[in-house]
């Protein structure tokens, strides 16, 4: 294979589809098909799908011709066509995992993400480890940022996935009162989430899931957290604009004590057949009840996201992104001191490979936070901007290691709630 191509995409280069063979096809230099290869190496590829073609029209069948045929559709945006070819070379035993990659591909520019993990999975089979390298990580990427999660081994229906963290948090924020702490602290975290389809069919049908997350402090206890959660998902094909319909309960404790348990019902849905890339949709009404220290905090919350994004090439992709949220809780009573926020998030999320063994990733957001008045002579506004980055890589099979740093700033009109805030995280993680 040419040193300077690697197999990442179906935009491989036409040439290294032919060294993937015993021998190139017959035909002279001026042919069809070498017409083709030089119009791809152009940049012509509308051109070159026109010399492949006529290649294939004339008679030629070699795998190679195909494999180029599927690369110059998929370069065009014609993933249909793309998809035809490729499904062709599965049956080509020394092309079948790179097909099945290229096909997970395709699923995923088409943002079916059930249909990627499948091709993803086969393509894990082969001899060459580093499809197989980047089909696994492909898999753990639809995983992290929302998509169809993989499912573990051939047939099944379900998975497990397991996260374990060290960290360290330089000015703790006080989940209850919504204001740092002042005190920094090591930390070690646990997650773990499991899901299990209740039918076959993948577009139409149930599936149950349960998580558990823990966060203990090494000398802060008070923060300490610990949440269950359980639900059920309803999956509904509604042609451009699939549903999934969630209820789920959760219990959270806070300092080893009581804190919150909280009814959700989530309405999602997922369009990916605009010019300007994927929109998502998801809609969430949250039912909160306290333990009576945190009486304040009960009530009710809407939450309304709207995201657009954009996938690219070596598992670039880009996410712009606008959050809603209404709160309507209980509050503190005499004096009145209002937790009932209504806010505004805007926020850009990327991630490129950084080399052949790292994925990095970046956030930026900015959030606006507006308080109803209360016994405070000012009304309290926070501005909160956050910017992370991460960068992760296999360590060995399955298990993933991430290393990210975090830094927040609240700037509050309310002196004693603005903060700022550093955090560091090393992640190791498995999907069983």
């Amino acid at each position: 294979m040419d040193e300077n191509m690697k197999i990442r995409t179906p935009l491989l280069s036409v040439i290294s589809a032919i060294t993937l063979l015993a021998s190139p096809p017959a035909f002279a230099e001026k042919s069809h098909f070498q017409s083709g290869i030089s119009a791809f190496k152009e940049g012509n590829f509308n051109v070159a799908c026109q010399h492949f073609n006529r290649a294939y029209q004339s008679g030629l069948r070699k795998s190679s011709l195909l494999y180029n045929l599927g690369v110059c559709h998929y370069k065009t945006g014609k993933y249909q066509e793309s998809k035809k070819w490729f499904e062709q070379l599965t049956k080509v035993d020394s092309l079948a995992q790179v097909a099945h990659y290229n096909l997970g591909l395709i699923a995923q520019k088409e943002a079916k993400p059930e249909a990627a993990n499948h091709h993803f999975r086969l393509s894990q089979k082969g001899n060459n480890s580093t499809i197989t390298t980047l089909a696994t990580r492909n898999l753990d990427a639809n995983q992290k940022d929302g998509g169809q999660l993989p499912q573990t081994g051939s047939g099944s229906k379900g998975f497990t996935l397991l996260n374990l963290a060290f960290g360290y948090d330089d000015n703790i924020v006080d989940p209850a009162a919504t204001a740092a702490s002042n005190a920094g602290d090591n930390y070690l975290s646990l997650f773990l989430v499991a899901s299990q389809k209740l039918d076959s069919d993948s577009k139409n049908g149930w599936s149950v899931k349960g998580s558990f997350y823990q966060t203990d402090y090494f000398s802060v206890s008070a923060y300490d957290m610990t949440s269950i959660k359980g639900g059920i998902t309803r999956a509904i094909d509604n042609q451009d604009w699939p549903l999934w319909l969630s209820l789920d309960y959760s219990q959270t404790t806070l300092g080893g004590a009581s804190y919150l348990s909280k009814t959700t019902l989530t309405v999602k849905s997922r369009n990916h057949k605009l010019n300007s890339g994927t929109l998502d949709l998801r809609l969430r009404f949250n039912s909160i009840n306290a333990s009576s220290v945190y009486n304040y905090l009960g009530g009710s919350q809407i939450q309304l996201r709207v995201e657009n994004r954009w996938r690219g090439e070596q598992q670039k992709q880009l996410r712009i992104g606008y959050d809603y949220e209404q709160n309507s809780r209980n509050d503190k009573q005499a004096p009145f001191v209002s937790y009932s926020p209504t806010r505004h998030t805007f926020s850009l999320r990327g991630r490129s490979e950084l080399n052949g063994a790292w994925l990095g990733r970046a956030r930026l957001s900015y959030r606006i936070s507006q308080y109803p008045a209360d016994s405070n002579p000012q009304r309290r506004k926070d501005m909160t901007t956050t910017v992370g980055f991460s960068a992760e890589r296999r360590l060995w099979k399955n298990w993933d290691f991430t290393a990210g740093l975090k830094h927040t700033d609240n700037s509050s009109n309310i002196a004693a709630s603005s903060y700022s805030r550093n955090e560091l995280s090393l992640q190791l993680s498995r999907l069983f």
